[in-house]
């Protein structure tokens, strides 16, 4: 992974041979492995202590990456009752809009 993360910096420090506009200052990769719903309190630790060792790379398990996902959603579902609340019709106009994504 450091090996692909160096190579990545080295050519995309200047955009990207195939899209310029997209650099690469400073990238970062997050692995995902296996399953921690029935990880042992010590196999938690081990994963926080190698994560706290390693620059630039994330290590996670599905089940971490899955809660993360959670609450992402719910994080963005409560600022947009916020904004409806603050602004109401607001929601039909962005439905109006093409967004290009």
């Amino acid at each position: 992974m450091h090996r692909y993360l160096d190579i990545l910096h080295e050519e995309a420090a200047t955009g990207l041979r195939d899209h310029p506009e997209i650099v690469a200052y400073h990238p970062r990769a997050t692995v995902v492995i296996g399953r921690s719903n029935a990880c042992e309190p010590d196999q938690r630790r081990a994963l926080q202590g190698l994560n706290s060792r390693l620059s630039g790379i994330t290590v996670m398990t599905f089940d971490q990456l899955l809660a993360q996902g959670e609450r992402l959603i719910e994080m963005l579902s409560t600022e947009k009752g916020l904004v409806e609340e603050e602004a109401p019709g607001l929601e039909q106009l962005e439905e109006d809009d093409d967004y290009p994504f």
